[in-house]
């Protein structure tokens, strides 16, 4: 990121007319390097140069947030939902700033109010896929499962083996202990992306569930392989071998 900036200044000599692009990539790229106090100075120099443009008024909400500036990120977030109260992007800085407060009673009542703002969003198009996503990652969120499942479903009805809808799935199923189904998405994912360390230990514990000791023992044994500091995998594998041994 540092050559990058270097790249945009060099891009901004060349085309100072593009300044305003420019400034959205200088901001971003200060944000990931946790240089805040030079992407706020680009953002308060820019928004006195493009006072309408509201994605300048959101990335500086964002950033005093970050800093636990809340009482001025308020102020920021009240001026961008005066110019756009529909937008759930901009609605979305409430929720953030709620969480900041420690007010969790607003917090679940903002997030139901930019749930309906995404529902009403999908209604004037049925295809935004990264609308549904956001839809079921909310109800996720909101531990409202049986909700985000059919959403998620909306996905895999076109991308049957997408990654990430997957793994959301088999959560859903861990944490409504429906074992045998969380087994079967684990399956899925198994045989269409890499192993990973959190499919098998999860994988393990649903065997367990089902008293299938022995395969929870060899997803215990790869979750391991994958990680041999996990801690949690180690401890349940010896607990399980020290009860199978017991029995014998």
């Amino acid at each position: 990121y540092k050559n990058a900036i270097e790249c945009y200044q060099k891009m901004l000599q060349i085309n100072p007319k593009k300044k305003l692009q420019l400034n959205y990539l200088f901001v971003s790229a200060y944000m990931i390097l946790n240089q805040n106090d030079k992407a706020l100075q680009i953002i308060k120099q820019s928004i006195l140069e493009y006072p309408d443009h509201k994605q300048l008024l959101y990335l500086r909400a964002q950033i005093l947030l970050k800093n636990n500036e809340v009482d001025l990120a308020k102020k920021c977030i009240d001026t961008i939902l005066l110019k756009d109260s529909t937008d759930y992007t901009y609605n979305d800085l409430l929720t953030q700033y709620y969480i900041a407060q420690g007010n969790k009673q607003l917090y679940l009542l903002q997030k139901r109010k930019n749930l309906q703002l995404l529902i009403n969003s999908l209604n004037k198009n049925k295809e935004n896929i990264d609308l549904i996503f956001e839809i079921a990652s909310t109800y996720m969120s909101l531990k409202e499962y049986k909700q985000a499942e059919t959403y998620y479903n909306l996905i895999l009805d076109n991308f049957p083996n997408n990654y990430e809808v997957l793994k959301q799935k088999a959560v859903i199923a861990l944490n409504t202990q429906h074992w045998s189904n969380a087994i079967s998405i684990y399956n899925q994912l198994e045989a269409n992306y890499s192993l990973e360390e959190g499919f098998c230990n999860n994988k393990a514990i649903a065997y367990i569930q089902i008293g299938n000791y022995s395969k929870a023992l060899e997803y215990f044994d790869k979750t391991i392989q994958l990680n041999p500091n996990n801690k949690d995998a180690v401890f349940n594998r010896n607990k399980l071998r020290l009860e199978k041994k017991n029995k014998i």
